[in-house]
């Protein structure tokens, strides 16, 4: 440490050790500004809050009403089912907008699968009823 007119400079390690404790905020003070900061905000958005309700419905001197986000309807409801619904109705919604069948062979294609569903629906039905006209019995009575 040197003296120049009456004060000390700090110089190497006791430089570093001042400026360090310099730097290090203290946590106490920092907390309390903060507490402080935040119930002045919450004072501040509570009152915002309050006369946009009490503005809300009322019509200014020429005569329009203020619309604000404090009304009374709250709105649709977000919880998980809701949110399920909302995805499965656009997932719907956009496969509806999908153009299927676009070009010519998809189209082909498309027919030719209906038509083979339809051939082993006929099979199908057809062993159904031979299966029923086989476990018929002669019941007079």
């Amino acid at each position: 440490m040197h003296k120049e007119g009456g004060q000390s400079i700090d110089t190497g390690l006791n430089k570093w050790i001042r400026e360090y404790k310099e730097d290090v905020v203290d946590t106490a003070a920092l907390q309390t500004e903060i507490d402080k900061y935040m119930t002045e905000y919450d004072e501040k958005i509570q009152t915002e809050i309050e006369k946009a309700k009490a503005a809300e419905g009322v019509p200014d001197e020429e005569g329009w009403v203020t619309v604000t986000k404090y009304g009374k309807n709250k709105g649709a409801p977000r919880t998980e089912a809701h949110e399920k619904a909302l995805t499965r109705k656009e997932k719907k919604r956009r496969k509806d907008k999908e153009l299927l069948n676009f070009y010519s062979f998809q189209m082909r294609e498309t027919k030719r699968e209906q038509i083979a569903n339809l051939r082993k629906k006929f099979e199908e039905d057809k062993n159904r009823i031979a299966l029923m006209k086989a476990s018929r019995k002669f019941r007079p009575y």
